[in-house]
């Protein structure tokens, strides 16, 4: 099947969001603005919005040698920007998800680089990683045990499970990344990246993602060590749990979607007044996990689009709603509120998020 063609260069964004809305209204999603006020003016929102709506993990503590090491580091960690699939088995086995485990990589690539060894950095090293490398540098046991086939109560440890499947991904992407940078001349990914944002061309979450992360890392740096995005109409993320919040709390409506008539409940009154109480009020400590489902590529795009919408609703509504009080509401400090709610709320955490395992997307 023939890849779609890529839209014309400076029209990446204007695409992006057309095409979100026209999937919407083909998979019969709707957007509730009642539901957007209602989250606005509720005590969860007015009461964090200015302490989470800022990015975070952006500096990190690590000694660079220049901005174009940062951004090259920084730039990996775009790029490996994905796994919120297998967040439950991670947790599980580590305590922490997805995100936390490339962090966990990167510090660990970052410290283990020397001349002897080699710059696990660069596009050589990321090229030439092994599956059990990047399992050791994230400090995951990749093995499932299984009775053996002949011995009756003997187990033995396999390669398999989610876990395996989740560090497979991961270095495929830096293996085949290192190949087409060294193909293609370049030493690492922070060059290519700088030689992009010179050209301006913007696409996709992971780029969107990083493009944030440089504004906000080298957007204060005189004179700017290289070219500095501009930000300013950028969509909030549509990945991770970010669509799973968003169904749950009303806002995204799927009653009248065929393709998403199971696994995803609607925001009922009932269940989304918990969500929009403060901390410790009643309600939200019992709140039970939601049982994630595993979604069809379709289901996922659909809702991934529906996120791109729905928050792009966001800023006007909240010009008419609130008082001045709180930070301008943006798509891009929207979804780092997101992120910080579900870190301080376990309640926003136990509402899942979208499960397609077997992509490198999101």
């Amino acid at each position: 099947m023939q890849a779609p063609a890529l839209p014309p260069t400076g029209k990446y964004l204007q695409c992006m969001r057309e095409s979100a809305d026209n999937i919407c209204q083909r998979s019969g999603i709707s957007i509730e603005d009642k539901n957007i006020e209602r989250l606005l003016l509720s005590e969860t929102f007015t009461s964090s919005f200015s302490k989470l709506s800022t990015l975070t993990g952006v500096a990190l503590p690590l000694k660079f040698a220049s901005p174009l090491d940062e951004l090259n580091l920084l730039s990996i960690l775009a790029l490996l920007n994905f796994g919120s699939s297998f967040d439950a088995p991670l947790r599980a086995q580590t305590g922490h998800g997805a995100s936390n485990a490339i962090r966990a990589l990167i510090f660990s690539m970052y410290i283990t680089s020397n001349s002897s060894d080699g710059d696990f950095l660069s596009a050589k090293g990321i090229q030439s990683l092994s599956t059990a490398e990047v399992a050791e540098l994230i400090g995951v046991n990749v093995h499932v045990e299984k009775p053996h086939s002949t011995i009756p109560g003997v187990t033995i440890g396999e390669l398999g499970g989610p876990i395996y499947q989740y560090v497979h991904l991961v270095t495929h992407v830096l293996n085949e990344t290192g190949r087409i940078l060294l193909d293609s001349g370049y030493p690492n990914l922070g060059f290519l990246v700088v030689e992009a944002l010179k050209e301006a061309s913007y696409i996709f979450s992971k780029v969107i993602y990083l493009l944030d992360v440089i504004s906000h890392r080298f957007g204060s740096i005189s004179p700017p060590p290289f070219p500095i995005p501009d930000v300013t109409n950028l969509p909030a993320s549509a990945d991770g749990i970010n669509p799973a919040l968003l169904v749950h709390l009303g806002i995204i409506d799927t009653s009248h979607a065929p393709n998403l008539k199971s696994g995803w409940p609607a925001g009922s009154d009932t269940a989304v007044q918990p969500l929009l109480a403060q901390p410790g009020d009643k309600g939200i400590e019992s709140s039970s996990p939601f049982q994630e489902s595993t979604t069809t590529p379709q289901q996922a795009f659909s809702l991934r689009a529906a996120t791109v919408i729905a928050c792009d609703r966001f800023p006007d509504i909240a010009k008419n709603v609130l008082d001045g009080s709180l930070p301008t509401v943006t798509a891009r400090r929207l979804n780092a509120w997101f992120q910080g709610i579900v870190k301080e709320r376990p309640d926003y955490r136990s509402l899942g998020g979208i499960v397609l395992q077997d992509n490198v997307f999101f």
